[in-house]
């Protein structure tokens, strides 16, 4: 950039005969035309032009094209003006007029500058995409995994607005599963066509999008007056090959499209942008079908475990339901607790399944009306155990199985199997605790009938701080008497 055209045409000779492709212009508001329209490396700037000169151009640059490196030009190498430059950003001047040969070097050490940039931007992406492949391989949760995934795609893109769609392959529609920055009715009333708009465009051609403004798009111009954001990436998530039909020809499978827009600054999304998300996109489309294959695994041994437990209670008809609603009082209360959804969830496993050990019990001690003798009293016992032995194998239920082997512990430290206490029970343990107790005096049993609301009540809050936890208590008598159970 500069305003005297010799200048302009000496410099652009010089250095496309050293190997480089140059384009000029005369002034800093030109000169940001061009850099929307092609990728630089190095900009040459003099100081003093018409319209806008080498230091407001600087400013801008800094906030739209960071990556750049910026070399001055100028008749007027005062230190304030020196100063000046290298506040906006200069990482090298050179003094008009000028040999041709410090020209070389200047421009020579510029880019290699640049490249050493590149370079280490490149390494600290690499370190950043390994940080984030070890979480994504972790997350096994599908909601969990997908949030992680636009989080990721925000926080490096510097964005505040983005979407991960996922196909709908009933419909062959794009449909919002997470997003951040967007109207939550128009989250939930979205839902894109293949092939239409540009979530539908990326998703039908399988091929990313960076567009830099969108106004001056080609193709996609026309959405501009619906979008206020004008630079955007939106990315398709590609699956394992699968046959289509009675084809021999394979095509990819698509999962969804990463929709990343409005940056923080004036500066548009970038190549580096794109690189990374792609990688990020690749990587994620790994850990989305992961996620699937675990859901489907995780099902198939929740329905093995329920088919068990249905067969327990088919043994006995006082315990028909039990562990249904021992779930419904245990959920509803970590929730009104607090709990996390990872511990709701966790509770939610385990008191479904926490008398599975009841399966190894004879029909004969479960359904015995009169009185236990003690070694009976010994064989029912050991179903926690039981049931934690068998469910042990099942890796994603090992956070549940404590609570599976601790649902009749006390807090002080009296129940069984382990005699523990206090605060070496959790919070999850306790809720289990109380609501099997619960349930089992709620129901008619084969050596007493259910007892009256108000007498059960009685009988947890007498048992406050020896058998049962004294907040899990109040929470379930308190949803007891709002009915919640019933809602």
């Amino acid at each position: 950039m500069d305003d005297e055209e010799t200048i302009r045409t000496l410099l652009t000779d010089f250095l496309n005969r050293e190997g480089y492709s140059i384009h000029s212009a005369e002034n800093g508001i030109r000169a940001l035309e061009v850099l929307k329209e092609n990728t630089f490396d190095l900009v040459i700037t003099d100081i003093k032009m018409p319209g806008m000169g080498g230091l407001e151009l600087m400013n801008s640059l800094k906030q739209q094209y960071p990556d750049l490196v910026v070399l001055v030009m100028t008749g007027y190498a005062s230190l304030e003006t020196t100063m000046a430059a290298i506040k906006a950003g200069a990482y090298d001047y050179i003094i008009k007029p000028f040999k041709i040969d410090e020209m070389r070097v200047a421009v020579g050490n510029a880019l290699e500058r640049f490249n050493l940039a590149r370079e280490n931007a490149k390494l600290r992406e690499s370190i950043t995409l390994l940080e984030v492949s070890n979480k994504l391989t972790k997350t096994i949760n599908l909601n969990d995994l997908l949030h992680l995934i636009l989080t990721t795609a925000l926080s490096h893109t510097s964005a505040t607005r983005g979407s991960l769609m996922v196909l709908d392959e009933k419909e062959e529609e794009l449909v919002i599963k997470v997003s951040a920055g967007i109207e939550k009715n128009i989250v939930e009333k979205c839902r894109v066509k293949m092939n239409e708009g540009i979530a539908g465009q990326v998703a039908a051609d399988r091929k990313p999008i960076l567009v830099t403004d969108i106004t001056s798009h080609p193709v996609f111009h026309k959405f501009s007056r619906q979008l206020s954001d004008k630079s955007f990436i939106s990315i398709p998530m590609i699956g394992a090959k699968s046959e289509e039909l009675l084809y021999l020809s394979k095509k990819e499978k698509l999962i969804g499209v990463l929709n990343i827009n409005e940056p923080k600054t004036d500066r548009p999304f970038s190549q580096s942008d794109l690189y990374f998300l792609s990688i990020l996109a690749n990587q994620a489309s790994i850990s989305i079908e992961n996620a699937h294959l675990f859901k489907d695994l995780e099902a198939t041994y929740l329905s093995t475990m329920k088919s068990l437990m249905l067969i327990l209670e088919g043994k006995s008809p006082y315990t028909q339901g039990h562990s249904q609603r021992v779930t419904e009082y245990s959920v509803a209360s970590a929730k009104e607790m607090k709990l996390s959804s990872k511990e709701i969830n966790t509770i939610k496993y385990a008191s479904s399944l926490h008398d599975i050990g009841k399966i190894g019990i004879s029909d004969n001690i479960l359904n015995k009306k009169g009185k236990l003798t003690l070694e009976e009293y010994k064989t029912i016992t050991l179903h926690p155990l039981i049931g934690y032995e068998m469910l042990k194998p099942i890796k994603f239920l090992d956070n549940a199985i404590p609570i599976v082997r601790h649902h009749h512990e006390r807090v002080d430290g009296k129940g069984y199997p382990d005699r523990i206490s206090g605060e070496d029970l959790s919070c999850a343990e306790r809720i289990c605790m109380v609501a099997d107790a619960y349930d089992a005096m709620n129901s008619s049993r084969p050596y007493r009938e259910l007892l009256p609301r108000e007498k059960i009540f009685d009988e947890l809050e007498k048992n406050v701080g020896t058998q049962f936890d004294k907040d899990v208590v109040a929470t379930l008598i308190k949803l007891e008497k709002e009915e919640a159970f019933k809602k």
